[in-house]
């Protein structure tokens, strides 16, 4: 079975730093690879459950993959994980695109260093559409 497939930044540390999941897959991605910073912003969480148990930050970024994979299981969503220590989001996102074959890649709007022309310049890198998905309204 072919399934569309999309990378799809996550931020554990914000309340809505998995909006791109749900971005990708209401846009009928059902294969996505979520990729996580180890590093600034995007990486308190990681570095506060790290130091809670005792392991190192690679390690959290590890469990909270694991974690996530499963729950997208549960929802019948293929998913691979992917940590990062890149400092430059559109060079990183390129190699990831090279890597699975994706046709979009998604962030949340929550990352907060990313500018339009952030990304723009990984749109152009990658060559597909590269969407910065806004923070959920609240009804």
């Amino acid at each position: 079975m072919d399934h569309k497939h999309a990378i799809v930044v996550v931020d554990p540390s914000s309340h809505h730093g998995e909006a791109a999941i749900d971005f990708a897959v209401e846009a009928g991605h059902r294969h996505l690879t979520a990729v996580v910073s180890r590093s600034g912003r995007a990486a308190i969480a990681l570095e506060q459950y790290a130091a809670s148990e005792e392991i190192s930050v690679r390690e959290a970024a590890e469990v909270y993959l694991e974690q996530l994979i499963h729950r997208l299981a549960a929802r019948d969503i293929i998913a691979t994980g992917m940590a990062t220590d890149a400092l430059d989001t559109a060079v990183d996102l390129a190699s990831c695109v090279v890597g699975a074959g994706a046709t979009l890649v998604a962030l949340p709007a929550v990352t907060g260093h990313l500018d339009h022309d952030e990304v723009e310049r990984a749109s152009q890198m990658t060559g597909i559409p590269v969407v910065l998905v806004p923070i959920p309204i609240a009804v």
